[in-house]
């Protein structure tokens, strides 16, 4: 028995396989760097607002740390912030803000001064406290403290 084709297969050639195998290919790898850069703009977009975030947070920090503060002493990379028996020193190392919380023991209103004087825009008069204390006999400390103004005013 011979074979013989008697009537014609419906299928595919080979070249018809390739070519729709390339498209393919080529727009899955379009499809997956569509995918790859909407990732990477999304985790770009993220960090962006997460360092924002912390930004914002250690403005707010900062700012509540300066307006509770009785004093403030700058140094060479670090800002020191004085409250009642608190001590917060903002430290800049690099490109990075760092913040430690103190307690203070040794600083206390053992011997202090009142000292008043008139703000001359507005006539108020303000008291200022300074404390002052000794670590060891070559060293002598001074914090000024906080004031307000008092509730009257001086005749100018």
């Amino acid at each position: 028995m011979c074979m013989r084709k008697s009537r014609k297969i419906k299928a595919f050639t080979l070249t018809e396989v390739m070519i729709t195998m390339a498209v393919s290919a080529v727009v899955v790898a379009l499809a997956y760097m569509t995918f790859n850069t909407i990732g990477n703009y999304f985790r770009l977009v993220q960090d962006q607002n997460n360092r924002y975030n912390e930004w914002l947070s250690a403005r707010l920090f900062l700012s509540r740390d300066i307006t509770k503060a009785d004093s403030l002493h700058f140094a060479e990379s670090s800002l020191l912030v004085y409250g009642n028996d608190t001590l917060t020193a903002w430290t800049a190392v690099g490109d990075t803000l760092l913040r430690n919380d103190g307690v203070l023991k040794n600083f206390g209103l053992q011997a202090f001064g009142w000292q008043a004087y008139t703000d001359p825009e507005t006539g108020l008069v303000n008291l200022v406290v300074l404390s002052q204390y000794r670590e060891n006999d070559d060293s002598l400390y001074f914090r000024f403290y906080k004031t307000y103004p008092i509730a009257f005013q001086i005749n100018k």
